[in-house]
């Protein structure tokens, strides 16, 4: 037996109606779209048993477990850009919460379509899905470079030039380490009559958080390309994690 979306959906309509203060406040089409999630999870499920395949039931999400809300419709339960009269700041409004104030890093080009508040560690992140962006296309210089993707050096250039590979889980291993056992409930490592470090004060780390690279995506993605620039690039993307060692004995 089966409980397929249209009846949670149906069935949300009541609860909504029963819970004005609590389950009310919130978007209903926000709401539909974490049912979805739901329904798509156990339709694939279903999906791999008919298949023969192994199942691998999906494990119950409590709401800790959900870092990304989505609002599927610009206009319904969320808008960006509710203040366009403000001179300075923008903001995003959300049903439940009011009008946020938002760090525009970059100018949004096309029409919103969605919206989704995204959570990483201790920031939280406003993701936009635009359609009707206009493409822009680079004038063609005529030029190629071939790129080794490698272990040692991560890039290496046809024309002898060496990118060092950055090793970011070793060079912050042991701030996440000691990060991890600040925010955890209790630490097997803490010696007993040493007070443990106090709520307000923990701080959640990501993985990329405070890398010198962290920025790097954005200053790529808004600087235009050199003079005679290279617009094609082959590249050797070498499948490290498939290769296997051989050895061989020598008599």
């Amino acid at each position: 037996m089966t409980v397929p979306y249209g009846e949670q959906s149906g069935e949300l309509k009541h609860i909504r109606a029963d819970d004005p203060g609590g389950q009310g406040r919130w978007s209903f089409s926000s709401q539909q779209a974490t049912l979805r999630r739901l329904d798509k999870a156990f339709r694939a499920f279903f999906d791999r048993v008919k298949a023969g395949r192994t199942p691998g039931f999906p494990r119950f999400k409590g709401r800790g477990w959900f870092d990304t809300v989505e609002w599927p419709k610009d206009g319904d339960g969320c808008r960006w850009d509710c203040q366009p009269e403000h001179p300075a700041a923008t903001f995003v409004r959300l049903q439940g919460i009011g009008h946020v104030r938002v760090h525009q890093h970059r100018r949004v080009l096309g029409t919103v379509k969605t919206i989704s508040v995204k959570r990483e560690g201790s920031r939280w992140f406003v993701v936009l899905s635009c359609e009707d962006v206009p493409a822009e296309t680079l004038p063609a210089t005529g030029a190629a470079v071939g790129l080794d993707m490698g272990v040692a050096s991560l890039v290496t250039t046809s024309d002898g030039a060496h990118v060092a590979n950055p090793r970011h889980l070793a060079a912050t291993a042991d701030r996440l380490a000691a990060a991890q056992r600040d925010l955890a409930p209790s630490s097997p490592v803490r010696r007993a009559g040493t007070p443990r470090t106090p709520t307000s004060t923990r701080q959640p780390t990501s993985s990329g958080q405070g890398l010198p690279f962290a920025g790097l995506r954005k200053r790529l993605s808004e600087k235009p390309p050199p003079a005679g620039g290279a617009p094609t690039i082959p590249r050797d993307d070498v499948a490290v994690l498939g290769m296997r060692t051989c050895y061989q004995h020598i008599s």
